[in-house]
């Protein structure tokens, strides 16, 4: 049997009608492949969550393919946007924009 991520991560996944899905064991290489760092600000240490890139309300998959780390600041902050409108934000909307405000204390 198949090692899988936690149940109530994969609750939410089928509660929306994702296609696709990922083993533990490949969410565990995709933290190796970044180095346990955030894919969008880069911070390391604490605790990292999977954010989906095209997000699961946009019609993403939960493919590892569409799996990043984030920390829960940047995931907070991308909520459910595509990475290009929230990198394109310009700051305007409270809580939105990329990366940089994810840098600050």
């Amino acid at each position: 049997m198949k090692e899988g991520p936690d149940r109530g991560y994969v609750r939410k996944a089928q509660r929306r009608g994702a296609d696709g899905s990922h083993t533990a064991a490949e969410w565990q290489a995709r933290l190796e492949e970044f180095d346990y760092r955030c894919a969008y600000c880069g911070r390391k240490g604490g605790r990292l969550t999977r954010d989906h890139v095209v997000p699961l309300s946009r019609g993403g998959s939960d493919s590892i393919k569409n799996i990043v780390p984030a920390c829960r600041k940047c995931n907070g902050r991308k909520r459910d946007l595509t990475l290009d409108e929230w990198m394109s934000n310009d700051g305007s909307k409270p809580g939105l924009g990329g990366p940089p405000q994810c840098r600050t204390p």
